[in-house]
């Protein structure tokens, strides 16, 4: 791997950008520490949305851990992008059961169970694994069940996959004022497929059209650090509205003070603006 920057610089940027790295992490504890203070008592599985949104949060938790984990190294910090993507999607889901306003939180939430147990039951179908045609009536009931609830609680609309995401986060760009949304969700979600890595590499200039990897930039680790915690910190506050904590909270404006010692550190803008890349 090619690496174009100084021992000295390198030294110095990671010296800074690792106990962000830490932050970060901890930003993760902190979200499930008020999680479990304000849903200490469980949740039934079919309270929605309640149970939609824990479990949205908790299948995002170990890969917001696992991206952070993988900008501890230049060589893996390219983990980190293509975890991106399903951050935005959590976000998009949750984003989308808020903005649709309270009274239909619980049908929104049930549109995403749907999704999921309809990908669940094709994949089980298409397999050719004999356990897993074993527990297909078991899905296959599970979806009854979910569509029975749609019809009781008068809901309206298909079931929600991840093929509605894109549209919501055009949605988000626009309200929120974050332009940067879909382009990233296209670029992790090219990372995902092996969609074109010529961006990764240096021709090695000896004619004989060999190519070397370019470890990435202090900039774009940084870039990265700076777009997962911006994403975790919209997907737990975003939750934690919907699960009964307002905006105002003392709790939600520790949780944000906490993202934004990530966001707003001295090291991290530097890192942003170029300061540690080589010049």
């Amino acid at each position: 791997m090619t690496s174009p920057i100084a021992g000295s610089q390198l030294e110095r940027f990671e010296e800074r950008f690792l106990p962000l790295v830490e932050a970060a992490w901890d930003l993760a504890n902190l979200a499930t520490e008020i999680i479990d203070d304000v849903r200490a008592e469980g949740v039934p599985g079919d309270q929605f949305p309640d149970a939609t949104v824990l479990r949205l949060l908790m299948g995002t938790d170990p890969l917001f851990r696992s991206a952070v984990h993988c900008l501890t190294r230049a060589d893996t910090s390219l983990g980190a992008y293509a975890l991106l993507r399903p951050l935005l999607d959590t976000w998009a889901h949750l984003w989308h059961i808020m903005n649709s306003g309270p009274p239909r939180w619980p049908c929104e939430a049930l549109r995403i169970e749907l999704g999921w147990a309809n990908a669940h039951a094709r994949k089980l179908r298409a397999s050719r694994d004999p356990d897993a045609l074993d527990s297909l009536p078991a899905v296959v009931q599970r979806l009854r069940e979910l569509q029975q609830m749609f019809v009781t609680k008068q809901c309206e609309g298909g079931a929600r996959t991840y093929g509605n995401v894109g549209a919501t986060l055009k949605q988000m760009e626009r309200v929120l004022g974050a332009s940067w949304l879909l382009d990233m969700y296209d670029g992790s979600s090219r990372v995902i497929h092996a969609n074109g890595h010529d961006w990764l590499t240096i021709d090695n200039g000896d004619g004989d059209g060999t190519s070397s990897l370019i470890e990435p930039l202090p900039s774009h680790r940084a870039a990265r650090l700076n777009h997962l915690t911006i994403l975790f910190h919209g997907c737990a506050s975003t939750a934690l509205v919907l699960l009964g904590l307002p905006g105002d909270a003392p709790a939600q404006h520790r949780f944000k003070e906490r993202a934004n010692e990530v966001l707003g550190a001295t090291s991290l803008r530097r890192a942003l603006d170029g300061d540690y890349d080589p010049r």
